[in-house]
């Protein structure tokens, strides 16, 4: 977890022109869950570049992963067949 101060220290670190009140507005926006902490999952939700991240061949693969029929749709039997293959 990275807590509000830590963040506050590392912009004021590196000299980065924002505000108080914008560092704690970037706080705010990074706390999905609200809990004055920025996890793991906040955090590279952040820095992930979804476009990078969501590319065209990795949403095929899967989309195919879950269309098992292979019609270009996902019905909800497919969806629990594909669940399924998770546990």
């Amino acid at each position: 977890m990275i807590h509000p101060h830590e963040i506050k220290k590392c912009i004021l670190d590196n000299k980065i022109e924002l505000t108080n009140t914008e560092v704690d507005e970037l706080i705010k926006e990074l706390d999905y869950a609200g809990n004055g902490k920025i996890n793991y999952s906040e955090f590279l939700a952040a820095t992930v570049d979804a476009r990078e991240f969501f590319s065209e061949s990795k949403l095929r693969v899967v989309f195919s992963m879950f269309d098992v029929e292979g019609n270009n749709k996902i019905t909800p039997h497919e969806m629990f067949i594909a669940f399924q293959k998770l546990n």
